[in-house]
């Protein structure tokens, strides 16, 4: 043979076959689950594999254990704790199971203690695999502190579109004490605590507006007890009131929320309650603000304003930190590319969000103009399609572009506005179908068309789409949103000078966008 090589193909090792177990874990009841058969194959015995992790208190509880132990082979809690606190692997014999001994392994990640991972078994097979097991206890702990920290960062996500809901929520309450309600009803679902609200009616007291989270034996004792307030309560009054709120709740600890014209008082057990509570009484007390601005009619505008500066304003510092998570992952799975992709991927969306969120807060409140400039359509539409593509899959947007369309426009907010019409036309396009993008030239303006393949839209309810909190089609699946996404891609186009208008049949539906070109030299390349 020749000019040809052939190469062997070698066995994958143990090694390698519990790093794909381990990799492939997406919980720590299943990596724990993992590591555990894996040694019990190593070893080709009935081994005891138990894992011990310290409690809130810091005492070591056994959260994992496979194999039958009898009760001659147990509490060995003073040996594992000894491992935990000196970080030193031990080997002792089992009372009562000659030829069998107990090796504990301490894990730790990044220098912090998670645990200890004990072995029971014949002491010929433990010796003869030890190396292998240190080696497993390693990458148990690596695991684990992988797999809680994207639990972690799911968990901010999940916490952050809470609070969003939170926001416009409050932004559509009808009046401050209905807002007072809405963030009652809040604390006491999100956060599962006793809560007391109190909301200023007259310049001298603050009434009782709600108790949640308590029976009703507790409720008519809160309602009896503290019925009102006085409407400019002093530091040492709202003391007074937190220790009678404790006492007739029958709480460990109170905190309390003074906004000026409303205070909240939530109870909990020992801890402290949970820090989100300070951002709930920040957006209250922005919304009771809000109402005294001005009119209805006025108030409704400066709420809608209020809500996109509050998004872009808060959402800031939590991306900056999502942000820290993702380096932390990507710096630790470099050797991965398909995760590495997808970690790079992310981090650039996120910067271009951070950057973005400040200049939208600005114009969302009118503290500043459409920063325009001869801006490339094409390469904000590409920016805009890739965003999508992270929440949907990259083959669900299709372009139909020249190789640059060049407009005046202010490029943050009209990215935002495209990401919202991209949105939408998946959101209700039909299953497997894709969303087609165009832009050309006509005249004077440059016009961008998103088509979708899903029901139409009836006539009578093309103009209403356009409004705040419209949601859906009336013969659509799609029903989540906030409603405010075609509100502001209306908002922004008109922004600029153009229009906006919907073309709907059977079959297919298509948002036409039409921007002016502008008085500086008008460039459209083919």
């Amino acid at each position: 043979m020749s000019g040809s090589v052939v190469e062997a193909v070698r066995p994958r090792g143990p090694l390698s076959q519990l790093t794909d177990q381990l990799g492939s874990s997406t919980d720590t009841d299943t990596a724990i689950g993992a590591a555990a058969a894996w040694i019990r194959a190593i070893l080709a015995s009935d081994a005891v594999v138990t894992l011990a992790r310290p409690d809130t208190f810091g005492r070591l509880r056994v959260v994992f254990r496979t194999g039958e132990e009898p009760e001659a082979r147990r509490r060995r809690s003073s040996r594992r704790r000894e491992a935990f606190d000196t970080l030193r692997t031990t080997r002792m014999p089992v009372p009562g199971d000659l030829g069998w001994i107990s090796a504990m392994f301490p894990i730790t990640c990044r220098g912090e203690r998670i645990g200890v991972l004990e072995v029971v078994a014949p002491e010929e097979k433990i010796e003869a695999s030890f190396e292998l097991l240190e080696v497993a206890a390693s990458q148990l702990a690596v695991t684990l502190c992988r797999v809680e920290e994207r639990t972690e960062l799911y968990q901010t996500v999940a916490d952050l579109e809470r609070t969003s809901d939170l926001g416009s929520d409050l932004i559509r309450a009808r009046s401050k004490e209905d807002a007072v309600r809405i963030a009652i009803g809040y604390v006491s679902e999100r956060l599962r605590v006793p809560v007391a609200g109190w909301y200023a009616k007259t310049d001298d007291q603050m009434h009782l507006v709600a108790v949640k989270g308590l029976g009703p034996n507790r409720v008519g004792q809160v309602r009896d007890g503290i019925p009102t307030l006085p409407s400019r309560i002093s530091s040492h009054e709202l003391e007074r009131v937190k220790g009678s709120f404790r006492d007739l709740a029958g709480v460990g600890v109170v905190s309390a929320l003074d906004v000026g014209e409303a205070v909240l008082l939530a109870g909990g057990p020992a801890e402290p309650i949970d820090p989100s509570f300070r951002t709930i009484g920040s957006l209250l007390a922005e919304v009771l603000q809000r109402f005294d601005a001005s009119a209805f009619a006025q108030q409704r505008k400066e709420r809608l304003d209020m809500g996109l500066a509050w998004t872009a304003h808060e959402l800031r510092a939590p991306l900056l930190g999502v942000r820290a998570a993702l380096d932390l992952l990507l710096e630790r799975h470099r050797s991965d590319p398909d995760e590495s992709v997808i970690l790079q991927h992310s981090l650039r969306e996120l910067d271009r969000l951070a950057n973005m969120v400040e200049g939208l807060l600005a114009w969302a409140v009118g503290a500043r103009p459409l920063l325009r400039s001869e801006t490339d359509l094409v390469h904000v539409v590409e920016e805009a399609a890739e965003s999508c593509s992270l929440e949907v899959g990259e083959d669900r947007v299709v372009i139909f572009a020249p190789s640059q369309a060049v407009a005046n426009i202010d490029a943050t907010p009209l990215r935002t506005a495209v990401l919202n019409l991209l949105r939408n036309a998946v959101a209700h396009a039909n299953p497997g179908t894709k969303v087609e993008v165009v832009i050309h030239r006509e005249g004077d303006d440059v016009v961008l068309s998103v088509m979708d393949e899903g029901p139409a839209i009836p006539p009578d309810e093309r103009r209403m789409v356009f409004d705040p909190f419209a949601r859906g089609r009336a013969t659509g699946r799609a029903t989540n949103g906030s409603g405010l996404g075609l509100f502001i891609v209306k908002r922004v186009v008109e922004a600029h000078g153009g229009r906006i208008w919907i073309e709907s049949d059977l079959g297919h539906t298509t948002f036409h966008v039409a921007l002016p070109v502008g008085k500086e030299e008008r460039r459209f390349a083919s």
